[in-house]
């Protein structure tokens, strides 16, 4: 097998996104209006999209989508297709859904000002922090304490919408969801506590690639992508007890993946042949804590300076994938330092 790879730090940087703690705040949507505002954070900050205005007409009459919020419940899964969400509703977990409510907070009793009864509709920064300092406790104790921050799911939060709060409303509601880095809403089929919440894709899924290279969201692998699962691997059977250090996870994955890669690429030396590198995820301490025990094996076209090569088509077709255009320029600002670590060589 040889030396022990070096870190392929910057892949984790678009990752990272995926497992930071997302806000969806759904605006004035429940009584005619306006916008559903998505922002990720990473250890640099809240980023968000702006609101759209649109024409919003009063009403004394609350709206199905209205009904349906106020009268969610921790427990209750939610879904809508609308671009203004008017169609939320309650479904049964089992089917892809797109929020699991795991809290109703009351902020009438809040000391902030820009809670009180007269005022208006707060802004993104508010329930951000309200979020991170509400919703992110509420989410972790509606887990039984079994909350994985770097894993798949997110912790969100849905706010009344602008007339709903002008009318008096107060209440908001924490739950999970699965955001990816640009913001997509990705389905979640099943209760978070009943899954496995590693942040893993199913064998053969793709990655897309980032503008600097780098692997990010989902996309179909007939699309330029980054890089391809090989195998999804569960680390409860060979670590049965406490967290195994990134350096004893290595030590198995590095065979592990190394194997699997093979058996999907057909051969030993199927991936080097064409040009990809056999890389793979480590678990962190606070995800083995949350249950967390599946771990991706990958492959990719590595480059020199950094970053991946894009490809076109499956790696474990019988075809070999074949560089979609040249590679891309190094990019000139280094990436963020990641919060996690992935292997491979």
């Amino acid at each position: 097998m040889g030396a022990m790879p070096a870190r392929l730090n910057p892949f984790v940087a678009t990752v990272s996104l995926r497992r930071a703690v997302a806000l969806v705040l759904v605006a004035a949507l429940l009584l005619g209006g306006v916008a559903v505002l998505l922002a990720a954070t990473s250890s640099g900050g809240t980023t968000a999209q702006a609101r759209v205005d649109t024409t919003a007409v009063p009403t004394t009459t609350a709206t199905a989508a209205e009904q349906v919020f106020t009268a969610s419940q921790p427990g209750d899964c939610l879904t809508w297709t609308a671009p203004t969400v008017s169609d939320l509703s309650v479904v049964d977990c089992a089917t892809p859904h797109r929020f699991e409510v795991a809290a109703v907070l009351d902020l009438s009793t809040r000391p902030e000002p820009e809670l009180a009864a007269t005022a208006p509709l707060p802004g993104a920064d508010t329930f951000t922090h309200l979020r991170d300092t509400l919703c992110v406790p509420a989410v972790t104790s509606y887990l039984g304490g079994r909350f994985d921050p770097y894993g798949l799911f997110t912790v969100g939060l849905i706010d009344p919408g602008e007339l709903a709060w002008d009318s008096g409303e107060r209440s908001v509601r924490c739950g999970l969801q699965h955001v990816g880095s640009q913001g997509e809403q990705f389905p979640i089929v099943g209760r978070v506590s009943e899954l496995d919440q590693s942040d893993v894709a199913p064998v053969g899924s793709c990655a897309d690639i980032s503008a600097a290279g780098l692997p990010s969201d989902p996309v179909d692998c007939r699309q330029p992508h980054a890089s391809e699962v090989v195998a999804v691997l569960h680390l409860a059977g060979r670590f049965p007890g406490a967290f195994p250090a990134v350096a004893e996870q290595d030590a198995f994955l590095d065979e592990a993946c190394r194997t699997a890669a093979a058996a999907a690429l057909g051969g030993p030396d199927a991936a080097s042949a064409r040009g990809l590198t056999v890389f793979w995820t480590n678990l962190r301490p606070e995800s083995w804590a949350a249950g967390s025990r599946s771990v991706s094996c990958l492959v990719g076209a590595r480059l020199p300076a950094g970053g991946f090569a894009p490809l076109l088509g499956s790696a474990t077709a019988p075809a070999s994938p074949a560089p979609a255009a040249s590679p891309p320029p190094a990019p000139a600002v280094a990436p963020p330092v990641p919060d996690a670590t992935i292997q491979g060589g």
